[in-house]
């Protein structure tokens, strides 16, 4: 017996793997699933605004989605993979791409959320939210991923700040004004009870091509030669005043190798960047504050490609001060012509672009596109572009999270399906459970009696009431109860409620009112549950009874002198309830799936309920977690089958 469990369970295996597999299949090719979902949403969303999702240079028209939101929604799907990659992601035997961000700057932290704590932070009235910040640096021509730990953006008891991380220690300065030096601590060269600091001044700058400063030119950094902040034997002692410091010869400056680049919002503002991170990586200071991290990051390059990525961003690279003025121009003089280093295709386009100036506001007239010239294009600054092209990564964040693992998936709406599920399982298994029992304890009895008075009055009575029951639906018959006990159609008053698991005041009640309502709200979807097997289990008791009572031990048992009742309970019952033993794993299995329709018509919330809502909303991860829970439930039920048919038949024997 116990070999034969240990087969059979482990041919569960296979067999779940297939099963789960085929479905998984089907659903990926089935028209009209979530992607599709989203797709049509796209473009009715588009439709009605008259516009092409994503705004690229491409001519498309209205409704069309562009390639690159297509490309976005068929990585978020995971349609960017095979099925077989996608099923072994859902296995959890391959890694899923749970998070991903991108355009982050190379060597720059950026700050990730977590999570929102739910707290409110009472100076701003916002909400206070969880980070943690995510740098992706490059170490001797490879990046590596660090993270700082998980803080918050504001007081909270019990946590710890993120904002107030020191980020001298990867090299990196925020918002320095232009020709502001920066005080830059690089280490402590004497005792902790007697300090020496070793610094020296940063200092952004914009040059002319000749080196010397100037309004406009070329965005460099210098850098002092290394001070002390007080006197020692082998440094210079840092100048203690602005004036003094810009009073120093050309030797107390060199070229640096931090570079600077301009904020968005405000170009006279600069984060300036330690590139080589080979050493401060090693100091520990850098390790107090930062860790190596799961998360991954690649180069855009080695993603997409620098068109499809401006196409994305073109709105950025674009230099709408020199358009405006272009544009300004052109309307005052009817003779103005553009740079001459700008030569368009053809005439046709050099002729478009100055009538359409004309004709059209200044947004519209940038925006205008057609197939000889497209004015954006005109104006794009795609040497900038390229140079942050190159130092632009994507950071993803790769886990096992899958079946294997025990995560079910996540409905659209983002909720953990194995939530859903624990939070409604009670609730079917209740009803499910008892209505099971209850079948049993109800129609072996009567399938017993039924035999034993076969073709009198009370068995044709029964088997009327019987069959009429098993004809009707188990959820036409709860709209049938409903209407008889529930409303006021038969009786002057309810009986029973119409629907619900619990009353609404269920925590206000005692645990004898608790029991009481629990039992009133129960007891007409039992009813229905019970509905179903009903017939069948009785007239199987039956007629599994009638043909054992037939049979020679029988009669021999009668022979040796049994009595009657030792012989049909002792004997035939025993025989008879073998085929009811072998149907044991399948209702189990049906009970604890819940049944839609029951649910529904008593609004009762449970995995029933939950499962018809997935059908109605084509929610294939509350579908696939249903197919998992079902698919062991089944398989373990067919078990439990074959051991009761072994512990009732002692003729079966597993070897």
């Amino acid at each position: 017996m116990i070999s034969y469990i240990i087969r059979r369970l482990l041919l569960i295996i296979p067999t779940f793997f297939g099963t789960t597999f085929l479905v998984f299949w089907i659903l990926n090719i089935a028209p009209d699933g979530p992607f599709d979902q989203e797709i049509k949403k796209l473009k009715a969303a588009n439709m009605q605004s008259g516009e092409t999702s994503g705004g690229g240079m491409d001519d498309k028209p209205p409704g069309e989605i562009d390639e690159v939101v297509l490309k976005k929604l068929k990585r978020e799907y995971g349609l960017d993979k095979s099925i077989l990659h996608r099923y072994l992601i859902w296995l959890g035997v391959a890694k899923k791409e749970v998070k991903y961000v991108e355009d982050k700057k190379l060597n720059e932290p950026y700050a990730h959320l977590i999570e929102n704590t739910g707290e409110i932070d009472k100076a701003s009235g916002t909400e206070i939210s969880l980070k943690q910040y995510i740098f992706p640096a490059l170490i001797d021509g490879e990046i590596v991923v660090y993270e700082s730990s998980p803080g918050v953006d504001a007081d909270l008891e019990g946590y710890e700040r993120y904002d107030q991380i020191d980020f001298e220690t990867i090299g990196f300065i925020k918002k320095i004004r232009i020709f502001e030096p920066y005080l830059f601590t690089i280490k402590n060269i004497g005792t902790e009870k007697n300090p020496i600091l070793l610094q020296k001044y940063i200092l952004p700058a914009v040059v002319d091509k000749n080196g010397n400063p100037a309004a406009e030119g070329e965005l460099v950094v210098k850098e002092s030669i290394e001070c002390t902040n007080i006197y020692h034997k082998d440094y210079k002692t840092i100048p203690p005043s602005i004036e003094e410091l810009f009073s120093q010869d050309e030797s107390f400056w060199k070229d640096s190798k931090w570079i600077a680049s301009r904020t968005k919002k405000d170009p006279s503002i600069v984060n300036i960047i330690l590139n080589d991170k080979s050493e401060l990586v090693k100091s520990k200071e850098f390790n107090a504050v930062w860790e190596k991290s799961t998360w991954q990051a690649k180069r855009n390059s080695d993603i997409t490609n620098f068109e499809t990525w401006l196409k994305q961003n073109e709105d950025e690279y674009t230099d709408k001060v020199a358009a405006r003025k272009d544009h300004e121009n052109i309307r005052k003089n009817s003779n103005f012509k553009i740079d001459s280093n700008l030569i368009f295709k053809n005439s046709n386009a050099s002729k478009t672009f100055y009538s359409k100036a004309k004709d059209l506001s200044f947004d519209n007239w940038l925006k205008y596109k057609d197939k000889n010239i497209y004015i954006r294009a005109i104006y794009l600054n795609k040497e900038k572009a390229e140079k942050d092209f190159r130092d632009l990564v994507e950071i993803s964040y790769n886990a096992r999270e899958g079946i294997l693992t025990g995560y079910l998936g996540e409905s659209n709406q983002g909720e953990d399906v194995s939530g859903l599920i624990w939070d409604r399982i009670h609730i079917s298994a209740f009803f499910g459970i008892t209505g099971f029992i209850l079948s049993y304890l109800v129609c072996i009895p009567l399938g017993i009696m039924k035999a034993l008075r076969h073709g009198s009055k009370f068995d044709i009575s029964s088997s009327f009431f019987v069959f009429i029951g098993y004809s009707i639906p188990n959820y036409a018959f709860g709209v049938l109860v409903i209407w008889i006990f529930a409303t006021s159609n038969v009786f002057a008053e309810p009986l029973l409620p119409s629907k619900g698991w619990r009353p609404l005041n269920w925590e206000e009640l005692s645990i004898w009112g608790k029991m009481f309502e629990q039992l009133r709200h129960a007891l007409l979807p039992t009813l229905c549950y019970m509905l179903g097997s009903f017939a069948t289990l009785t007239v199987l008791m039956k007629n599994s009874l009638m043909e054992n009572m037939s049979q020679d031990y029988v009669r021999t048992a009668f022979a040796k002198g049994l009595t009657e009742k030792t012989v049909i309970f002792k004997h035939a019952v025993r025989n008879s309830l073998i085929p009811l033993a072998t149907g044991i794993g399948g209702l189990i299995g049906i009970f604890l799936a819940g049944s839609y329709l029951i649910e529904k018509v008593f609004g009762i919330d449970g995995i029933g309920m939950l499962g018809f809502k997935a059908i109605q909303d084509r929610d294939f991860g509350i579908f696939l977690g249903f197919l998992v829970i079902g698919t062991i439930v089944r398989l373990l039920g067919n078990l439990i089958s074959d051991i009761c048919y072994a512990v009732i038949d002692p003729r079966i024997r597993f070897k």
